[in-house]
């Protein structure tokens, strides 16, 4: 899945969960790949609907592990 499908089908409605559940939740679907200049902003977005603490670091060590340019 490319980042661009992950955004597409977080995106789609869902009764039971919000976008920022179902991004989070489809996040290990995402194969290694040059990752767009908002990923980061929107990784702050999801992980604030969810509620997690810490977010920044959370963000960094979710998107080093999903760009390749960092492996």
């Amino acid at each position: 899945m490319t980042w661009a499908e992950l955004l597409a089908a977080a995106a789609l409605p869902d009764e039971r969960l919000t976008w920022a559940q179902r991004l989070i939740l489809m996040l290990p679907m995402l194969g290694p790949q040059e990752l767009p200049e908002d990923a980061e902003n929107v990784m702050h977005r999801a992980l604030d609907g969810i509620g997690a603490a810490n977010r920044s670091a959370l963000v960094e060590v979710l998107l080093d592990a999903l760009d390749w340019r960092t492996h």
